[in-house]
């Protein structure tokens, strides 16, 4: 077995498999009340003349309010996976892992791991200090609980296959195995051990999405999420936050978890999240007070808005992409999905998005580094995808629809941000203008979308892919068409492609590695299941009062530690 140090950094942890060093120390606790020491000098009592001592000074509530999107009705670490839900979901929880500022992987309940040559076993071994909510110690055996919900059919749960590499995972999830016999044990309370059956480098990584967090088995049922909204002051928790109130549509309470191993860092009286769906509401909060940080604004902001200083651009690796049914049967003939592909102006579109976008003309956006050559993977790979109305043109006709005649009109499913409703008019301007081809627009609040999306009620659909963690597999693994997922939303079928992704999951030397990724990331974009259109940094609205803000390159914003100074 190789001990693996955990503050190394993030790209280096995930191809190394090498590396050897002690675990991270635990943050330090705040020190107990204790009694004077027997040689203390004594405390005179006040003369009885003597005015009364001034009442001592009350403390100063730190509340900070942030504007999210609106919301999807679950906060839940299974299902609560879209951006609303991880902004609390990620102050209440803590994993094995976390993000440090500097984008390394930190220890958070794992306090070092180790793991077989072969790659196929990790032995994660946990802190003692965790504790939940009220008091409860977490325990391995809850880390195996909260893997397992993932693969109860009934949940629903759109991220399982994040876990397919486990031992089992195909077996317990369609109920031929017991899910005893699913590759993750507690050998004991505070030693847990996940079995792959495929080499997987960047599982750790994986483990900071919410999926993977702990919950307790006598608090949380299986196969629904409505206990994490239901009476959320009974919800226990194991991060530095736990509930105080859900108001469905309208917010998110947290108040410090006096429990938490990092108790002492926490500032803050209160941190409350406000579902605010509509980006100009969310300014018009912010400027008026109302909120102290804005998550969810317009693109194209920082040409209007009039103070510049309030606004913060941070890294974000997002996609904005669309992805056809193959329940519609138009979309079963390449030539047509092709044909899409190529008559869409993304510059137009990233025009009309705002200065934060540019065009994608692939699956991965640029951000994420090759560690065999030390170049950007988009860089390497180049563009996919080229613009060519002409040839879209006679793609169509070759099709069987020349000028669009007898195409059905597509029904093209989004969420109704104004910055969706803007590329989905514009993308539906083009399509008619280029190939006569007509979109009926539908435009839904976020949890009537999820759920559509969810059941695969649609012709096209929008999809914001971000990176659950910085690895190409992060995008590559979700188009994979035999999952669970891609199965029940859009049941296409790319047998070449999961094979290679498979492959590329096998291989630890990571010039190789990278080389098929680029090969499948080909493959996928010349299948045309998909229509990129356009990558982007984010911005956020922060007040000059608000201190100790950071965000990760996943779309994480974290303000457990955050600070209000005035």
């Amino acid at each position: 077995m190789k001990k693996v140090f955990m503050r190394v950094l993030m790209i280096t942890m995930i191809f190394a498999l090498i590396a050897a060093c002690a675990p991270a120390a635990a943050p330090t606790a705040a020190p107990d009340t204790q009694a004077p020491a027997a040689d203390a000098p004594a405390v005179s009592e006040p003369a009885k003349d003597s005015p009364a001592p001034a009442p001592a000074e009350p403390a100063v509530e730190k509340v900070l309010r942030i504007g999210i999107p609106g919301d999807d009705g679950s906060l839940d670490p299974a299902t609560g996976t879209t951006a609303a839900p991880q902004y609390p979901i990620k102050s209440v929880y803590r994993g094995l892992f976390s993000f440090a500022a500097d984008g390394s992987l930190k220890n958070e309940v794992a306090e070092d791991y180790e793991f077989s040559e072969d790659g196929l076993v990790y032995t994660f071994h946990l802190r003692k200090d965790a504790k939940w909510s009220d008091g409860v110690p977490v325990t391995a055996k809850d880390f195996v609980y909260g893997f397992q919900r993932n693969l109860y059919p009934e949940l629903k749960a759109a991220y399982a296959d994040l876990l397919s590499a486990i031992v089992n995972f195909d077996d317990c999830m369609a109920g031929n195995l017991p899910m005893e016999e699913f590759g993750v044990e507690a050998v004991d309370d505070y030693t847990l051990v996940v079995t792959l059956s495929r080499t997987q480098p960047y599982f750790p990584l994986m483990t900071t999405f919410s999926p993977f967090f702990p919950v307790r088995e006598d608090k949380v049922p299986k196969d629904v999420s409505t206990w994490s909204v239901e009476n959320v002051k009974e919800v226990v928790t194991n991060g530095p936050f736990m509930f105080e109130e859900y108001v469905p549509n309208e917010k998110v309470v947290l108040v410090p978890n006096p429990e938490s191993y990092e108790a002492a860092n926490v500032k803050l009286s209160r941190l409350e999240f406000y579902f605010i769906p509509d980006q100009q509401a969310q300014v018009a909060a912010f400027q008026t007070g109302e909120i102290d940080m804005a998550l969810n604004i317009p693109m194209t902001i920082s040409s209007t808005y009039p103070n510049p200083e309030e606004i913060k651009e941070v890294p974000y690796l997002v996609n904005n992409i669309y992805l056809f049914s193959a329940r519609q049967p138009v979309f079963e003939d390449i030539r047509v999905r092709e044909a899409f592909n190529l008559a869409i102006n993304r510059e137009q579109i990233a025009a009309i998005q705002g200065g934060l976008n540019t065009p994608l003309y692939a699956l991965v956006p640029p951000g994420v580094t090759n560690p065999a050559t030390g170049q950007d993977f988009r860089a390497e790979g180049g563009d996919l995808i080229k613009e060519d109305v002409a040839r879209a043109k006679e793609l169509l006709a070759e099709a069987g629809y020349p000028n669009g005649e007898g195409f059905p009109e597509m029904r093209w499913v989004f969420n109704n941000l104004q910055s969706h409703t803007d590329v989905a008019q514009a993308v539906a301007g083009q399509l008619k203008e280029n190939l006569g081809i007509t979109l009926a627009l539908t435009s839904m609040d976020n949890a009537a979308f999820s759920a559509e999306r969810r059941a695969g009620n649609f012709d096209i659909v929008r999809l914001g892919t971000s990176a659950d963690y910085v690895d190409p597999t992060t995008w590559l693994n979700l188009y994979i068409s035999n999952t669970a997922y891609i199965q029940r939303v859009a049941a296409y079928s790319t047998p070449e492609y999961d094979a290679l992704m498979l492959e590329t999951d096998s291989i630890l030397d990571p010039a190789e590695r990278f080389e098929k990724l680029h090969e499948a990331e080909k493959m996928m974009v010349e299948s045309y299941w998909w229509i990129p259109i356009s990558t982007r940094n984010a911005q956020m609205l922060v007040k000059d009062y608000v201190e100790g803000v950071f965000t990760s390159t996943a779309g994480d914003v974290f303000a457990m530690f955050a600070d209000i100074v005035k």
